[in-house]
């Protein structure tokens, strides 16, 4: 069985008014690796040496990027939360990988590497990435005395003149990051102030996770919302459509058809995605509901959970039961309460209530018309009725 190391790095989902933290280094286990991210509240993780089947383990909710490496063990990823905005940056260089993170007080640049033992590379490629708020966390395999380890060595002092050249810090960490020897090799430096790493005891990888905590940076959930060309899309699959019918009928596998197709649906809902700014988030039902929902979902989670182990809880099932129907009809109450509100406020700001009653709903509610009714060539124009 493949054995590969991960790194994590990663930045929890708190309120607006927290602090920021982060990880690295795991096992390539995908309970593992999701148990982390929930434990740590984790909204940016860092994994090194993922191997070949990096895309074998997920981690809901997060978008993951990948750069490959240099052997069959290596290769780097990023994944980040999707109540964040990643922008990868252009670079191929192998095991390494840059994402810029949007969503936080201000932009953070995430820098991931690993460094093989066997592998020769040239720091100084990296030093236009390096900009305000930048976070370089790497499997550098690389020691040096004042940053933990027992001894140094000739790629250790090469990094230490690399990191003060650019005026990075050290963030260091309780305890050596490796569990089978006293050095300290998984390594994370950064220009961000407020900066600290604590390393966390769990997890089945030789690496020991390390935790990155930043209390200059806060969350700001409600600046930055995704908005979907639907009509766009739309289009652009009925214009493909005998495309994608003739690749199936072409002989294609199908496992193989059906993973190209998902992976053009998703590249295209992400090429026709823009991130708006918005001053203000305003849910579609109040914090009380809000909360009574998660509630009725923790249960609901609990009650399947066991039994999938094959055990029967009745007081669960009841509680889950008289919850869902209490949330339902307190979700009727209120959806009944705001359309009189609107009726109410349509009628005492137009004198002629019936038409302005139905004035008003031309405006919300308006016909669907197709994706588009003419096609530019170049050469022509084409229309319906050619």
């Amino acid at each position: 069985m493949a054995r590969r190391k991960h790194s994590s790095s990663p930045l929890p989902q708190l309120s607006p008014s927290q602090p920021t933290s982060s990880a690295s280094n795991n096992t390539p286990n995908n309970e593992t690796d999701q148990n982390m991210s929930r434990s740590m509240k984790a909204s940016i993780c860092v994994f090194t040496e993922v191997g070949e089947l990096w895309n074998t383990s997920q981690i809901p909710h997060f978008n993951i990027f990948h750069q490959h490496g240099t052997s069959k063990s290596g290769g780097v990823c990023i994944a980040i939360g999707k109540h964040l905005k990643g922008s990868r940056i252009g670079l191929n260089i192998e095991n390494t990988i840059i994402v810029d993170v949007d969503g936080l007080s201000e932009t953070v640049r995430i820098i991931a590497i690993y460094w093989p033992a066997g592998q020769t590379r040239v720091l100084g490629e990296l030093e236009s990435y390096i900009t305000k708020n930048t976070i370089i966390t790497a499997d550098f395999n690389a020691s040096v005395k004042e940053w933990g380890s027992t001894s140094a060595d000739k790629r250790g002092r090469i990094l230490k003149e690399w990191v003060e050249k650019n005026n990075l810090s050290y963030i260091p960490s309780l305890s050596n990051s490796s569990k089978r020897s006293n050095g300290n090799i998984d390594l994370t430096f950064t220009n961000l102030g407020g900066t600290k790493g604590v390393t966390l005891k769990m997890g089945t990888s030789d690496h020991w996770p390390i935790m990155i905590n930043c209390e200059n940076l806060v969350f700001d959930k409600n600046s930055i919302f995704p908005h979907v060309h639907w009509k766009a899309y739309e289009a652009i699959l009925t214009l493909l459509q005998e495309f994608w019918q003739k690749e199936q009928i072409r002989g294609v596998p199908v496992d193989d058809w059906y993973m190209n197709y998902a992976r053009f649906l998703a590249a295209l809902k992400n090429r026709l995605t823009q991130w708006t700014g918005k001053e203000k988030f305003r849910p579609a039902l109040p914090p009380y509901l809000i909360q009574t929902l998660q509630e009725v979902k923790r249960v609901r989670n609990k009650y399947y959970r066991e039994r999938k182990i094959c055990i029967i809880n009745e007081e669960t099932r009841v509680l889950l039961r008289a919850l869902t129907r209490e949330v339902k009809i307190e979700i009727a109450k209120y959806k009944t309460s705001k359309w009189r509100e609107l009726l109410s406020k349509i009628q005492k700001t137009n004198d002629n209530k019936e038409q302005a009653f139905w004035l008003y709903l031309s405006r919300i509610y308006k016909h669907r018309s197709i994706p588009f009714s003419k096609l530019d060539t170049g050469t022509a124009i084409l229309t319906n009725e050619n």
